[in-house]
C-alpha cells in the first residue's frame, strides 16, 4: 500500500466533507450561521484548494481521486461561488465534468457542465458560456423543470452580456414561467432582477425599476443577503443611468457593506466602481481614483476581466475629465482591447463614444469622426439608447469644429429626441442650448 496516497486520499475525503459542513451552514441563513460558516470556510480553504491539488494529479489512476473531483465542487457551492477566483472555478468544474463522464453520472456532469458555463460567463467568455449552455440543454439525460429553468435563465444573460437583448428577454419570460409553476422564490428574484437589468440596459427605466424592486421584494421576504445587495446594487445603477446618483450611493453603500461582510469579493469590486462613478460626478476625483484602484486589484486577483476592463475605462474617464486627455486614450484604449478580447460588444460601443471625444479634444477630428460612426454603428444594433445619444453628442461636437453644420444638427436633434425620451431632462436641456447656438450662428 502506498501510505502517502492513503493519507492524501483521506485528507482530501476529510476537508471535502469540511467544506460540505460549512456550506450548509452558509444556507441555514442569519447573520449567525452565516459569520459562522465564513469563519469555518477560510480557516479550513487553503487545505481545501491543497487537497484539490492533490486530486487534480491522481484522478486518472486513483479511483477514489475520481470520485472527488466529481464530487468536489457539489461539497459547497454557496461558498465556492463567494470565494473562488473564476479561473480556479473553471478548472475545477472542467475536471468535475470529465469525471462525472468517467464515472458515466450524466446528472452530476450536467449539473458541473451548468456551473462551468456560469464560471466561463463571469470571466466574459459568453460565446463559449452559450455553447456550454446549449449544450447542457441538448443532454440526452434530460433536466428537471428547475435545472432547464435555471439554464434557460443563465443562458439569456449570456446573451444579454453580449448585447442580444432580444433573445435574452425571451428566454427570461420562459423561464420565469418555468419557475411560477415551481414556486422557487429565489430563483424568481434572480430572474425577475435580470429582466430589470436589461430593461435598464435599453433604457426602458420604468419597467427596469418594477422588475428590480420587485426583485429585492422578494430577496427580503426569503432573506437572502445576497441577492439583497445585488438588487440593491442594481437599483443604484438604474438611478445612476436617470442622473440621480446621491440615491444611487445609498444603494451603493448598503450592497459594499453586504458584498464585505459576505467575503464576495466580485460584488465587492463592483460596488466599489460604482461608488467610484459617483464620486467621479460629484467631481470627488480623489475618491474615484481609490476606488477604481481598489475594484482594479481584486479584479485582477480574481481574474474578472470583464469588469477589470470596465474599470479601466472609467478611470480613463476620470482623467478626461481632469482634461488629461493622454491618460484617458491610454486607459480607454487598453480597456478597448480587454472588450474586444472577451468579445463584449455592449462596453465597446461605450468605450468608442469615449475615444470619439478624447480624439476631439487632442484635435484628431478625423479619427474621432471615424470612431464616432463606429461607435454609432455598434451602439444601434445593439438598441443602447443612453449610448446612442452620448454618441450622437459627441459627433455632434466634431461636425460642429469640422464645419459640418447639417451633421452636427441632425446629431445633436436625434440626441436631444432621446434623452427626452429617456427622461433625461438635464441633458436634453443641454443639447437643446447647443442647437440654439448652433442655430443663431446662422
Amino acid at each position: 500500500m502506498d501510505h502517502n496516497n492513503e493519507a492524501r486520499y483521506l485528507a482530501a475525503a476529510n476537508y471535502m466533507e469540511v467544506l460540505h459542513d460549512a456550506n450548509q451552514c452558509y444556507l441555514q441563513g442569519g447573520d449567525e450561521a452565516i459569520q459562522e460558516a465564513l469563519i469555518m470556510f477560510e480557516e479550513h480553504w487553503s487545505q481545501i484548494r491543497y487537497n484539490w491539488e492533490w486530486i487534480s494529479m491522481a484522478f486518472e489512476t486513483d479511483p477514489r481521486a475520481l470520485r472527488l473531483a466529481c464530487d468536489y465542487p457539489l461539497a459547497g457551492p454557496s461558498l465556492l461561488d463567494l470565494r473562488q477566483e473564476k479561473l480556479e472555478s473553471k478548472k475545477w468544474l472542467e475536471l468535475a465534468v470529465m469525471a462525472a463522464h468517467a464515472l458515466e453520472e450524466p446528472s452530476k456532469e450536467l449539473s458541473h457542465l451548468c456551473n462551468l458555463a456560469n464560471a466561463v460567463n463571469q470571466m466574459g467568455d459568453h460565446r463559449g458560456a452559450i455553447t456550454y449552455y446549449q449544450t447542457a440543454l441538448q443532454m440526452p439525460v434530460g433536466m428537471d423543470t428547475l435545472q432547464q429553468a435555471n439554464t434557460l435563465g443563465n443562458l439569456a444573460n449570456a446573451h444579454a452580456d453580449m448585447g442580444e437583448y432580444d433573445r435574452a428577454i425571451e428566454l427570461l419570460q420562459q423561464t420565469l414561467q418555468l419557475v411560477g409553476v415551481l414556486g422557487e422564490r429565489r430563483l424568481e428574484s434572480n430572474f425577475t432582477g435580470n429582466l430589470g437589468i436589461i430593461y435598464r440596459n435599453t433604457g426602458q427605466y420604468q419597467n427596469a425599476e418594477t422588475y428590480l424592486e420587485q426583485a429585492l421584494k422578494i430577496s427580503v421576504e426569503i432573506g437572502n443577503e445576497k441577492l439583497i445587495g445585488s438588487w440593491g446594487s442594481s437599483l443604484g445603477a438604474l438611478k445612476m443611468s436617470q442622473g440621480q446618483y446621491r440615491e444611487a450611493v445609498v444603494y451603493f453603500e448598503a450592497a459594499l457593506e453586504i458584498s464585505r461582510k459576505l467575503n464576495d469579493q466580485r460584488g465587492t469590486s463592483i460596488r466599489l466602481g460604482s461608488l467610484g462613478i459617483c464620486y467621479r460626478n460629484f467631481k470627488q476625483y480623489e475618491a474615484a481614483i481609490n476606488c477604481f484602484t481598489e475594484s482594479l486589484a481584486i479584479t485582477e486577483e480574481i481574474h474578472d476581466q470583464h469588469n477589470h476592463g470596465k474599470w479601466l475605462g472609467n478611470l480613463a474617464n476620470i482623467y478626461h475629465d481632469m482634461r488629461d486627455s493622454e491618460k484617458a486614450e491610454y486607459y480607454f484604449s487598453e480597456a478597448l482591447d480587454n472588450c474586444r478580447k472577451l468579445d463584449d460588444r455592449r462596453t465597446e460601443g461605450l468605450i468608442l463614444c469615449n475615444l470619439c471625444a478624447v480624439n476631439h479634444d487632442l484635435g484628431r477630428f478625423e479619427q474621432s469622426l471615424a470612431l464616432g460612426c463606429d461607435a454609432l454603428t455598434l451602439n444601434r444594433q445593439l438598441k443602447v439608447r443612453p449610448t446612442i445619444a452620448l454618441t450622437l453628442k459627441n459627433l455632434g461636437r466634431t461636425y460642429k469644429v469640422c464645419s459640418m453644420r447639417p451633421q452636427a444638427l441632425e446629431a445633436w436633434s436625434e440626441a436631444q429626441q432621446i434623452y427626452t425620451e429617456l427622461g433625461m431632462t438635464a441633458d436634453a436641456q443641454r443639447i437643446a442650448n447647443q442647437i440654439a447656438i448652433l442655430l443663431s450662428a446662422g
